[in-house]
């Protein structure tokens, strides 16, 4: 079984957050208990999918990673960012590749090129 590189993966989330409120698509007020348990892939049906990765992704990860060793498996969540992203103005190019980037690491254990 293949484990993903815990330290590489909280430096990641942490560029993820840092990437999201560059973009102001951090939020400072927390969805309501109901919005979280959607069971909608990316509660889409309850969040913004920036929502999502603040209050859902961001935070199952890192207790993962202070609770467990994470084995690899496939995130895939690159598509549904440049779906969910295109009503910028600009393309938040870093917060893509950073986004690509932990794709990469929880699909195969490994960062390579996209390493933002």
């Amino acid at each position: 079984m293949l484990f993903v590189d815990k330290y590489r993966l909280k430096t990641l989330l942490n560029t993820l957050e840092i990437e999201l409120k560059k973009n102001n698509l951090w939020n400072d007020i927390t969805p309501s208990s109901d919005q979280l348990l959607s069971k909608q892939p990316f509660c889409c049906d309850t969040l913004l999918f920036e929502q999502w990765l603040q209050f859902v992704f961001i935070s199952t990860l890192n207790t993962l990673i202070t609770q467990a060793n994470i084995s690899v498996f496939n995130c895939n969540i690159y598509p549904m960012a440049d779906e969910s992203f295109k009503y910028l103005k600009r393309k938040p190019i870093a917060l893509m590749n950073t986004i690509k980037a932990l794709d990469l690491i929880l699909s195969s254990g490994q960062i390579n090129e996209c390493t933002p």
